[in-house]
């Protein structure tokens, strides 16, 4: 009786070793701190304390893009979702360093004959096979867990990114909005003076039509604007984790581009060195090179248990033991797991070389169209926009001299403000383009660190200073991009009078249009 006692202590001992050595402590957050360490050290810092004061604090005053993105960053649903995938994880993690629960099995046969006892019969078993593989099963299962987070850690950083996209879409749909706005009130001052003209006798039908029809489509475009800078203020709400009918808006200005760009050699070899979601790829590729290792020699081992086993048979004799399962590999030695996994390693394979590619060629992608709006908003601004401010000087002149009509003078003002709206899309695009170099670089780029105070402001455009000339033309500009264009900025052309001094619009004189009719008709 003491033998038995003895081996099932030893038993027991076993298993209670096997269960102890399949412990692995997780992190209390699962894992989540690991990730924000992550975002953390390519540029994007998460608070993920007191989250509902931040969000009440920053929504206070008119979000700027990096406030925007602090918002997306800790109140974005979809994006909080990826981080309860590390739940997951951390349960494959748990569930890979423990072995299968030992398995307690009895029996009571009854023999149906007079003077004999009932077969009781106790056994239990336990996974040896889950002891033999237990290592490599923790092994693999970390580094699933690490590549895990390393995707996640890269869709944080895609939600920073969709952020500042849907920030400088929306700011440049209320600038846009805005312009087409007095644009239209161009247009419908146009229409009345035509009205008026036509009731006088001083314009024919067609011409008043042809000036109700600008009117109409000035009006148009504006209310098509309106509804595009609403359509882009609730995609930048979907993203900060926002009601779109809340009170809190961005700021009406975009930065000045910056005079100097990172070069393009050092973005490459920065994407290749941080982007997470290839980081990730990297340790899945490996992790499978090892999990074919591993199946290589666990296909010959197959399912092996062992255990104790006792039994009273029905005549009083006890017998009791060690018990054996060993699956023997014969008709079946699992070729179709070892294969199933060489071709999982080199899809990944292949994927990690995709994804190289395809890196590669989204930073030249998003690198030239950084250059290319870079280089449109230079040339709206030193040379479309001036030529369209002098164009509307020289008409306000002419206009004063009675050589042209009011009507001339309101379409070269159109044009003018038109050139506004292409140089703010123009630098509209570059913030996108610069949103898009970072998504594809994997890390706040560089030169972020160079952004200015230089803005660009709508209200500056609309609402000029007050003193004679076209100063309110002028664009804001920052202190590098001062230095960088100096003689660039844009020549402000001084009108011979003040009548006509900033942005309003021109006042119509009758006696001059009466002129100009009379004159047109003689």
């Amino acid at each position: 009786m003491t033998i038995n006692r003895r081996r099932l202590a030893q038993i027991a001992a076993l298993l209670a070793g096997l269960a102890l050595n399949g412990c692995v402590a997780l992190p209390p957050d699962l894992g989540r701190s690991d990730v924000d360490r992550l975002v953390a050290e390519r540029g994007r810092d998460i608070v993920s304390s007191d989250v509902s004061n931040l969000v009440a604090s920053l929504t206070k005053e008119p979000l700027t893009a990096q406030n925007a993105i602090r918002l997306a960053l800790i109140n974005n649903p979809s994006l909080q979702a990826n981080y309860v995938e590390l739940g997951l994880g951390a349960a494959e993690v748990y569930a890979a360093s423990r072995i299968r629960n030992p398995v307690f099995s009895g029996s009571r046969l009854d023999p149906n004959r007079l003077g004999e006892l009932d077969q009781l019969t106790f056994g239990l078993v336990s996974s040896f096979t889950d002891l033999l593989t237990l290592g490599s099963r923790k092994r693999l299962a970390r580094a699933e867990f690490a590549a895990l987070k390393e995707s996640i850690g890269a869709q944080v950083l895609a939600a920073a990114a969709d952020a500042d996209a849907a920030y400088y879409h929306y700011v440049g749909a209320k600038h846009v909005a805005a312009l087409r706005l007095q644009i239209a009130k161009a247009g419908t001052l146009s229409e009345t003076m035509a009205k008026r003209f036509y009731d006088a006798g001083n314009m024919s039908a067609h011409e008043l039509a042809l000036e109700q029809a600008a009117g109409a489509e000035a009006r148009l475009s504006a209310l098509s604007a309106q509804a595009e800078a609403y359509a882009k203020r609730t995609e930048l709400a979907t993203v900060l984790g926002l009601s779109v009918g809340a009170k809190w808006d961005a700021l009406s200005e975009l930065p000045i581009p910056l005079a100097s760009e990172d070069e393009l050699s050092s973005l490459l070899t920065l994407a290749r060195h941080c982007r997470l979601d290839l980081a990730a790829a990297r340790i899945r590729t490996d992790n499978l090179a090892d999990q074919l290792g591993v199946t290589g020699w666990t296909r010959w081992l197959g399912e092996l248990d062992i255990g104790y086993e006792r039994e009273r048979d029905t005549d009083g004799t006890r017998l009791k033991g060690p018990t054996l399962d060993w699956e023997l590999p014969i008709f079946n030695q699992h070729r179709d797991e070892l294969l199933r996994a060489d071709v999982q390693l080199q899809m990944a394979i292949l994927d990690v070389a995709q994804l190289t590619l395809d890196i590669d060629n989204d930073v030249h992608l998003a690198y030239a169209a950084t250059q290319n709006a870079k280089a449109r908003a230079t040339t709206f601004r030193d040379q479309l926009i001036p030529a369209r401010m002098a164009a509307t000087a020289r008409a306000q002149e002419e206009q004063s001299f009675m050589l042209i009509g009011i009507f001339e003078v309101l379409a070269t003002k159109q044009q003018e403000y038109d050139a506004y709206q292409g140089y703010m899309e123009s630098v509209r695009d570059y913030w996108l383009a610069r949103a898009a170099l970072t998504r594809a670089v994997g890390n706040t780029l560089p030169s972020s660190a160079r952004i200015g105070k230089g803005k660009l402001d709508l209200k500056e455009i609309l609402e000029p200073q007050s003193g004679g000339g076209h100063s309110g033309h002028n664009m804001s500009m920052s202190e590098d991009m001062k230095d960088n264009h100096a003689g660039h900025n844009m020549a402000t052309p001084e009108p011979t009078t003040d009548d006509h001094a900033g942005h309003d619009m021109p006042t119509p004189d009758n006696s001059h249009d009466e002129h100009r009719s009379k004159g047109d008709q003689e």
